[in-house]
């Protein structure tokens, strides 16, 4: 699945417009992004867990 494939099956699932579900991902993404960039873990629990780890 790729990004416009989720955006279309989120606006199908919560009955939004695929625009308003595209910019509710996008800043889920955001949302991570930036508290991993703090250096915090991210757990939703049922899907997953989101960690910077070094190399």
């Amino acid at each position: 699945m790729n990004k416009g494939e989720l955006v279309k099956a989120i606006a199908a699932d919560a009955g939004l417009t695929q625009k308003e579900a595209g910019l509710a991902l996008d800043s889920f993404i955001n949302a991570v992004a930036a508290d991993l960039k703090e250096g915090n873990k991210v757990t939703i629990p049922g899907f997953g867990t989101f960690e910077v780890k070094k190399r």
